[in-house]
């Protein structure tokens, strides 16, 4: 019997970790992929398939035969190999005017002729420029397959301007790859007489030929001041836009536009600038995108000058890139399986990205030559797009989502308590902002997830995502010393946590100035010049690199400028996401144990699934003092232990002091009475 138990203990958890369910699971499409051939290969992905993903492509993964996961970096601008320029001779130029409207009507200029194609227009795409002697115009274009009045297929249309001042102006228009033989074109507008057109046909190679996608950006905030507009955008990391696109129904304006690079790693200066306008939206005789350089961080920052128009009424923004293009090793692989389209999966953190990400291997410049020549790449093709048979709606975790060991709850000194509601995997993401960080140890040991019997329940520190949470420092008086330094004591309400970037806003349009931070004990964080460039809308950061501080003092050189009126210090402090498995119910998040041991869990021998799900958010109450800390504990060390074991000696030593000079001074007393007794005896 005994025997029978212990082996049925040593099986329990090698049955828990089979009840692990396969990640793909959760995806409900899937396609094969042929590789076309060992090593590296590119497979751009088609319209099927970025409509059925995240934005961002988060959730699309490639697996082997064995189900193990192959990495892959997301290409979006691809390599330009070659240009075709095509001049086209215009043999016959049919001309006309419409007769049906009115005399008091403008006339309708109507041109047609037919070209010869390219021999080689059936291998690309094309773009259709259509240029004139005649100052300014407007035309509709329309392209069609055949001769004249031979009913053919529309090939393409659109519209082509230019007008009178020569900034605004838009001709060409795409086409297709083009069939043999004979297209016609036709030019239809009603101003400034006959073009007389000049016509060129260009067509460029690019590996994998993408079309160019539109993906929506959140708008994080907008502001709407007197004069201009602040927009500031969400953007994903896997979306490296070339420009951005304004849909707004405004019908006509004509407004500048400013783009800056927001977020950590941001690139200096404005990425971007341009116009947007509109004169006649049905005829599409506008510009509503601004090209941008690649941003790195995590936001963007539109700034629109309205001057005393009424602000735009913006309905969304899309960032523009080329079709994404997965770029992978299929080295090692004999099948390869793309599943994808899944609500409940989170972005990978693939390493791949580094070599290969962003389209910046491909974009090698005359001193920073390519890691190889991108056209040595196999082209990949996507099979045909399935339901995905493993398909299940069953809680990805609900097998590790049970209670652990108790513990002893009165041994934390603050908590937050948290609801959980249903959730579809039982994978909730719990955020440690910064007051629990500042309570908690550096090392983040004493925290603990419990339910109402004292339980701990299962946790893993999220290591793929490096977030920060903005907290608002306090400045205290403001000291400028006669020799030009202004100094700026600020403190944080949180208590210590480890600050990424110092972030400073103020009236000042344009400043340039030395400084000094220096930590609580006055000793150097870091120093350098504190600088705002004119026009620059954005904070002035101070890179810190996860400084671990609760007060700071900013040391600024005037010398013979006046102080800085600086009215808003913001820290980014490092938080700490807690992927917890728990199943429905409330919660208690325990900080403030310097003596516990950190807690360990057999989630993490699973933390392929879970780093795969997609956690529920959920925002724990405000932190407080836990009601159920012991106000006397003797047991163990700390500094709170330790106080009240001096304490405690100390009482003890001034009692034995007392008791000891009483006894003597009854000693004495009793020998005093017997010297004065003893003459009259």
């Amino acid at each position: 019997m005994i025997r029978a138990a212990l082996a049925l203990a040593l099986l329990l958890p090698s049955l828990a970790l089979a009840a692990e369910p396969d990640p793909s699971t959760v995806f409900q499409w899937e396609a094969p992929v042929d590789a076309g051939g060992a090593g590296l290969a590119r497979l751009p992905l088609p319209e099927a398939v970025l409509t059925k993903c995240g934005p961002d492509l988060s959730d699309l993964r490639l697996y082997n035969e064995a189900g193990v996961e192959i990495p892959y970096a997301v290409e979006e601008a691809p390599q330009q190999t070659a240009v075709r320029t095509h001049r086209v001779e215009i043999d016959e130029l049919s001309r006309f005017r419409e007769p049906e409207h009115k005399r008091w009507y403008p006339w309708i200029y109507v041109e047609r002729f037919t070209i010869e194609t390219p021999p080689d227009g059936g291998e690309h795409r094309w773009e259709m420029s259509i240029d004139s002697r005649t100052p300014s115009f407007v035309r509709g274009v329309q392209v069609w397959q055949g001769a004249p009045d031979a009913g053919g297929e529309l090939l393409g249309e659109g519209t082509v301007f230019r007008l009178k001042d020569g900034s605004r102006s838009r001709l060409s228009i795409p086409l297709p790859p083009l069939p043999k033989g004979v297209i016609t074109i036709q030019l239809r507008g009603a101003d400034g007489g006959y073009l007389e057109p000049i016509v060129t046909l260009t067509s460029s190679w690019q590996l994998g030929a993408p079309d160019n996608v539109a993906i929506p950006l959140a708008i994080v905030s907008r502001t709407d001041s007197a004069s201009s507009t602040s927009l500031v955008l969400d953007r994903p990391d896997a979306v490296a836009p070339r420009a951005l696109r304004i849909t707004t129904s405004t019908t006509t304006f004509d407004r500048p536009v400013a783009v800056w690079d927001e977020g950590r790693g941001r690139r200096d200066g404005r990425i971007g600038a341009g116009d947007v306008w509109r004169l006649d939206g049905d005829k599409l005789v506008q510009e509503l995108d601004v090209r941008i350089r690649p941003a790195v961080g995590e936001r963007l920052r539109l700034e629109i000058s309205n001057g005393d128009s009424p602000p735009l009424a913006i309905e969304r923004i899309d960032g523009l890139l080329t079709q994404p293009t997965l770029v992978f090793d299929a080295r090692g692989a004999k099948s390869i399986t793309m599943r994808f389209g899944a609500e409940r999966v989170r972005r990978p953190d693939y390493d791949i990205v580094g070599l290969l990400g962003a389209g910046k291997w491909l974009q090698g410049e005359a001193d920073n030559p390519t890691l190889f020549d991108p056209r040595s790449l196999h082209g990949a093709t996507l099979g045909t797009i399935a339901a995905s048979p493993a398909y299940s709606r069953e809680p990805a975790l609900a097998f590790a989502s049970r209670p652990g060991r108790a513990l002893d709850v009165s041994l934390w000194s603050h908590v937050r308590s948290l609801v959980v509601p249903p959730s579809d995997d039982h994978l909730v993401l719990v955020r440690l902002d910064p007051p629990e960080l500042g309570k908690a140890r550096p090392d983040l040991g004493d925290v603990r997830i419990v339910d109402a019997a004292g339980n701990q329940w299962p946790f893993l520190r999220d290591r793929t995502e490096n977030r920060t949470s903005p907290v608002r420092l306090a400045m205290g008086a403001r000291e400028t010393s006669k020799t030009g330094e202004t100094r700026y004591p600020l403190s944080s309400p949180s208590g210590p946590a480890q600050i990424e970037t110092l972030e400073i806003q103020g009236p000042a349009g344009y400043f340039d100035r030395a400084f000094s931070l220096l930590d609580g004990d006055k000793n150097v964080v870091t120093r350098g010049r504190l600088v705002r460039e004119a026009g620059d809308p954005r904070p002035v950061a101070i890179e810190l690199n996860g400084t671990r501080a609760d007060s700071l003092v900013l040391v600024i050189t005037d010398g013979d400028d006046a102080a800085l009126e600086l009215t808003e210090f913001t820290a980014h402090v490092r938080t700490t996401d807690l992927l917890a498995a728990l199943a429905p119910g409330r919660y208690d998040l325990l900080v403030g144990n310097p003596d516990s041991e950190p807690g360990k869990y057999e989630l993490a021998r699973v933390a392929s699934t879970v780093y795969t799900v997609r956690p529920l958010p959920v925002t724990p109450d405000p932190l407080v003092p836990n009601p159920k800390k012991k106000q006397v504990d003797l047991r163990g060390s700390g500094v709170e232990k330790g106080v009240m074991w001096v304490a405690i000696l100390l009482a003890v030593l001034l009692l034995g002091a007392i008791t000891l000079k009483s006894a003597t001074g009854d000693d004495a007393a009793e020998d005093s009475d017997q010297q004065s007794e003893s003459p009259q005896a």
